[in-house]
């Protein structure tokens, strides 16, 4: 591979979003066909996302993680080489900033030799002391609303051209393209704002029922809200929740 993996990911996401802001339907066909055709670069893509919150709390766990991972990884690996050629072609004019987790991911991935041991060595105590670390999403998460959107990521996992021209409408396609283009603090802000508007919208609707079952169902929906992480894709969940609401 000419570039690592965690490089051609972050690279994906950026020209994915340059191309859904310029509405470049042709070529968003033409880029995600690069992935479609192997589920194995898509579920290690869908890995490498998730990696970024993952949090291990038990003793041990994250070091016990990091040792059976390695190993179905390293098969994927294998299985999405001519995928990820062609995408460092199609993406060589694209400029990411370095994602350190990516790079100690992408270590685990090499095969072991004298020459990289202490490397590897190094990456895997990093990565077992990045997943034993509990996450502050307004800290840590900053570079990951840039990088590593959920919302993309969904849209990778399915047919765009079938989402996105059968399912959404006019005004759907707009609310996406609006999230997708909010930039890190613009997000927090409408996530919050969205998340108390839709919680007085559900206190409001408790308050008028007298159905126990329908109070308990908007009662377990409050905890969500609550409990939502804020991401692109999530703020996409709250806006339909809350258009469901109204």
């Amino acid at each position: 591979m000419k570039n690592s993996f965690g490089e051609i990911k972050s690279k994906t996401l950026k020209k994915l979003t340059e191309l859904y802001e310029n509405n470049n339907k042709e070529e968003i066909k033409e880029f995600l066909s690069l992935i479609f055709e192997n589920k194995d670069f898509q579920e290690l893509y869908l890995f490498y996302d998730e990696a970024e919150n993952l949090h291990l709390e038990y003793p041990g766990t994250a070091e016990a993680y990091v040792d059976d991972i390695q190993p179905l990884l390293k098969e994927k690996i294998k299985n999405i080489q001519e995928t990820c050629e062609k995408l460092s072609k199609y993406l060589k004019d694209v400029v990411v900033e370095n994602n350190e987790l990516y790079d100690n991911l992408d270590i685990l991935l090499e095969t072991t030799t004298i020459n990289n041991l202490d490397k590897k060595v190094i990456a895997k105590r990093k990565l077992i002391d990045f997943f034993s670390e509990k996450k502050n999403i307004t800290e840590s998460q900053e570079k990951s609303f840039t990088n590593n959107e959920k919302l993309l990521l969904t849209l990778l996992s399915n047919d765009f051209n079938s989402y996105y021209e059968k399912s959404l409408s006019e005004s759907e396609k707009i609310i996406l393209k609006n999230i997708i283009s909010m930039d890190y603090d613009e997000l927090i802000d409408n996530s919050k704002k969205l998340s108390e508007e839709i919680l007085s919208k559900i206190n409001k609707l408790i308050s008028e029922s007298r159905d126990d079952e329908m109070i308990k169902k908007l009662n377990d929906v409050k905890l969500q809200v609550k409990d939502i992480k804020p991401n692109k894709y999530n703020y996409y969940k709250l806006t339909e929740l809350k258009n469901g609401l109204d």
